[in-house]
């Protein structure tokens, strides 16, 4: 039968009773390892001011390190014999289990508190280091009544890493940003679990790496690695955003010359409708002036 309740807790019971009384036949290691310049990539980013957040399907312990290999998340301090971590609100489906089973009402007060005490930080200028949540915890956390602490909590953390979430949340997680924020979204990923996310962003860029094409057909920019990511925002995004802000001062400009000549002509004509230029001149000239700058432009401009 097909269970609608408590789907989790049936499919580990089935998982108990199935894995037991077996032999060991032999171990396989896959090492998946971090792409080159990772860490100086999203530091660029961050310097720019782009706000980074990490969903990965990984355990908690495993996306922590990885924020704290690339620099999304600060080490451990030391200050003298004693540790003190920075600002960082985790929730994790473990820290609210009683007897094994997840309490969503814990959980929900925790981000009450948790995000009440976001906004007064906000208020005083104070920003966390991060915020860490898996999967089960996420899926409390998007629900309509419950969705504006998450915003707020993410609000003032310089990052936010989801792990253990499924494609759907990725995809979840983009657009209640994109709803709440009003803000410019882009998704990269290189799995077919991130084409949701992908599809939900303004802008998708896939990566064409080992674990297939699914993620690189449903993009809108494709790149072989992620160390491609800063030249593709920083130098040639760069120059995109100049070209435009350029070329549409051009248009205004354009339109201007050749506009105002026609106006002032109907104060000494009356008004009549008389034309000054004829109609090959002034197709003419948008063909020269609209088409052969804005091509030029484009193919010698950096």
């Amino acid at each position: 039968c097909v269970a609608l309740e408590d789907r989790q807790e049936h499919l580990e019971e089935v998982a108990d009773e199935i894995e037991k009384d077996l032999e060991l036949q032999g171990i396989t290691g896959i090492e998946d390892r971090l792409q080159e310049d990772v860490g100086t990539t999203i530091g660029k980013l961050v310097e720019a001011g782009i706000k980074v957040w990490m969903l990965t399907g990984d355990k908690t312990e495993t996306a922590i390190n990885i924020g704290v290999a690339t620099g999304l998340l600060e080490p451990e301090k030391q200050q003298g014999d004693s540790r003190e971590w920075v600002s960082r609100p985790i929730f994790t489906t473990q820290a609210f289990e009683v007897d094994n089973i997840f309490q969503p009402q814990d959980f929900v007060r925790k981000l009450t508190v948790v995000a009440e005490m976001a906004r007064e930080a906000r208020r005083q200028h104070r920003a966390y280091d991060g915020l860490i949540i898996d999967g089960r915890c996420l899926e409390v956390a998007l629900e309509p009544e419950n969705e504006h602490n998450l915003v707020a909590i993410s609000q003032i953390c310089k990052t936010v890493i989801c792990c253990r979430v499924s494609p759907k949340q990725k995809g979840a997680v983009v657009s209640l940003i994109k709803r709440y924020e009003r803000a410019i979204t882009l998704a990269i990923g290189d799995g077919a679990n991130d084409c949701n996310m992908l599809q939900s962003a303004d802008v998708g860029i896939g990566i064409r790496g080992l674990e297939g094409l699914q993620a690189f057909n449903v993009c809108d920019y494709g790149i072989s690695q992620f160390r491609f990511l800063q030249y593709l925002l920083l130098v040639h995004g760069r120059w995109c955003y100049r070209r435009v802000a350029v070329l549409v001062n051009y248009t205004f400009y354009k339109n201007i010359v050749v506009v105002l000549p026609q106006y002032f002509l109907g104060f000494v004509s009356g008004f009549s409708g008389q034309k000054l230029y004829n109609d090959f001149l002034y197709q003419s000239y948008n063909m020269v002036h609209s088409m052969l700058p804005v091509v030029l432009f484009g193919v010698l401009d950096q």
